[in-house]
């Protein structure tokens, strides 16, 4: 009987460890979404019923944004008088602390991330926006898609212009190099070596074991993060 029992145990405590790995990756799945489902709505601030110049697409007129406003937790005293020399240290420090409470900003005044910027944006121009680490540069391609805080100014966008956006962060298939790349379009061997002189794929593809047939683990996970971009 117990070989019998053993028998009948193997093929459920083989699925086991599947089903545990599909249960913690549904409560991930659950967790996010309730996450993005619970933030606060973001209000269409990009206008398209204003009139643009012939060949300005996008506008921004002294144009302020943030992101979510922060919490600042407010500074509180707490003195134990015993002494009437503490008590009176205490009532100046209170005072003092009073004055600069009264002084500073509020909690939920928001601090601004891009300030007073006027910018056009005309068709058919390549626009490179450079600045330090930390700059708004990102900021500034958010408060265009309407992902940001509009806090004062105007942004407009002509009727009927269509945005794409290509993310820092790349998309990768767990595929060969060369299913990335043809990225379900059928292959065309011009157009395929023109992807690989103008990305400078060669260099890359050389030191890969089987060239643009290796296959890309889950995420990337065997290619360097410059491979991957």
């Amino acid at each position: 009987y117990s070989i019998a029992l053993f028998g009948l145990l193997r093929g459920p405590l083989m699925f086991l460890p599947f089903g545990l790995m599909n249960y913690l990756q549904t409560l991930a799945a659950s967790k996010r979404i309730g996450d993005f489902l619970s933030k606060d709505e973001v209000e269409d601030y990009v206008a398209t019923d204003q009139e643009l110049a012939a060949d300005v697409d996008l506008r921004f007129h002294a144009a302020d944004f943030s992101w979510a406003a922060g919490q600042q937790a407010d500074a509180t005293v707490d003195v134990s008088v015993e002494t009437e020399s503490l008590a009176s240290e205490a009532k100046s420090n209170t005072a003092e602390a009073s004055e600069e409470k009264a002084n500073a900003p509020e909690a939920d005044e928001p601090r601004l991330t891009l300030r007073s910027i006027t910018l056009d944006v005309k068709r058919g121009e390549l626009l490179a926006v450079c600045g330090l680490v930390g700059s708004g540069k990102s900021s500034l391609i958010a408060a265009a898609l309407g992902m940001m805080e509009h806090r004062g100014g105007q942004i407009a966008r002509r009727k009927g212009t269509t945005v794409a956006l290509a993310g820092q962060v790349p998309w990768i298939m767990n595929a060969s190099v060369k299913d990335n790349i043809l990225f379900g379009k059928p292959f065309r061997k011009d157009a395929y070596e023109n992807v690989l002189d103008v990305c400078c794929l060669r260099d890359d593809l050389m030191q890969l074991k089987d060239a643009d047939e290796t296959e890309i683990g889950e995420r990337g996970i065997n290619l360097s993060g410059g491979q991957k971009a």
